[in-house]
């Protein structure tokens, strides 16, 4: 059900992006001959102001089609056309739909910082682990200590945070330390101490305690809004940052192809059952996806080759600066370009959704 629930999402998001160049372009006069959802046969559809409206077979993206969208630079454009519009009108066509989804991505995060969210605690107050829950045995919880204790110190050095507890039993696995706390996390309270012999998972030594949950109030508005905008600007430059040359052989060399591909890129059946997994979760993690799903989208139809949008917004400015079109056969030699890029791009989510599934398959039938 989950997968049902992100395409749904992934939809919107397709719809919300395509609703973008639409609307701009019917704005500055151009005019526009089709508009689906999915590709493939078209399954369904029905005129309405002078547009062609699609539901598609192929739920996986969509498109907007204007009139003469592929022009021929010596040809004369009718008026309303794609190619008879100014080139900065063209430009900003194509620049509205990841504008959208930056937008949205931008909106996304403002809410998220605006609803009550649930996180870790930085304090040293824990939580007895559950074996059934987090997977491991609470050596803490055999020792005496209980869910809201205050961890004070292990073996002698100080617990300032929850992370200075895993500093200093992550490298003792089956050690006996002393680890003072105060009883239900109350600062000033009688101090007890304990013996507890580290318990181990994988190489790691663990006291099987986990750091409490607390609630994170609501930002005010305005904070909440520079909060979105700023956390939108950083998703993009993390996201620029995954096509950098050393992330790329990260995702592609050394164990092979095919653990790069499982481990770092994301298929569209993987990206639908993560939106399904985090709108499971509560609102504010599944809506921090979102803003990532339309960040992503952003970044990636801003890429100067065809058929992305940054394509159509390069050409648009080398008209403008040389004041002339590019020539057909230029723009066919970068289309031929682009489609192998976006072919290359397809064969790696199609091999990535297929090693997912096989895991989950495997998960299935043990």
């Amino acid at each position: 059900m989950g997968i049902v629930y992100g395409l749904l999402v992934l939809e919107a998001i397709v719809f919300l992006h395509e609703l973008g160049h639409y609307a701009v372009g019917r704005l500055l006069g151009m005019d526009v001959e089709s508009f689906s959802l999915g590709f493939g046969p078209v399954i369904f559809h029905r005129e309405a102001f002078g547009t062609d409206w699609r539901i598609s077979l192929v739920p996986l993206g969509g498109y907007c089609a204007f009139r003469d969208e592929v022009f021929d630079e010596f040809a004369v454009q009718k008026e309303g056309s794609y190619g008879a519009a100014r080139p900065i009108f063209r430009a900003a066509v194509n620049f509205a739909g990841p504008l959208v989804n930056f937008i949205v991505a931008f909106m996304a995060l403002v809410v998220a910082a605006m609803s009550w969210k649930t996180a870790y605690s930085q304090e040293p107050v824990v939580e007895i682990a559950s074996e059934s829950v987090h997977g491991v045995h609470s050596a803490a919880g055999d020792a005496g200590i209980m869910s809201g204790d205050r961890i004070v110190s292990i073996d002698g050095e100080r617990v300032a945070a929850f992370s200075d507890i895993r500093r200093l039993v992550s490298d003792r696995p089956g050690e006996v330390l002393e680890v003072v706390f105060e009883r239900n996390g109350t600062s000033g309270a009688e101090m007890k101490s304990t013996s507890v012999k580290v318990g181990q998972s994988g190489d790691a030594g663990v006291l099987g305690v986990v750091a409490m949950k607390e609630k994170i109030p609501p930002e005010p508005f305005f904070r909440a809004v520079a909060s979105g905008f700023s956390g939108a600007l950083k998703m993009v430059r993390l996201t620029v940052g995954v096509f950098s040359p050393s992330n790329l052989r990260a995702a592609f060399g050394g164990r092979g192809i095919v653990d790069g591909i499982s481990e770092n890129v994301a298929g569209p059946v993987q990206i639908m059952s993560l939106i399904g997994d985090t709108a499971s979760s509560g609102l504010p993690p599944f809506l921090y996806f979102v803003a990532l799903v339309n960040v992503s989208l952003f970044v990636l139809n801003m890429l100067p080759v065809a058929p992305f949008d940054g394509f159509g917004i390069v050409l648009a400015f080398v008209e403008i600066f040389f004041r002339r079109r590019p020539s057909k056969r230029v723009r066919s030699a970068i289309g031929i370009f682009g489609t192998a890029v976006i072919a290359s791009l397809f064969c790696v989510a199609v091999l990535s959704d297929f090693v997912y599934i096989q895991e989950l398959l495997k998960n299935v039938w043990k």
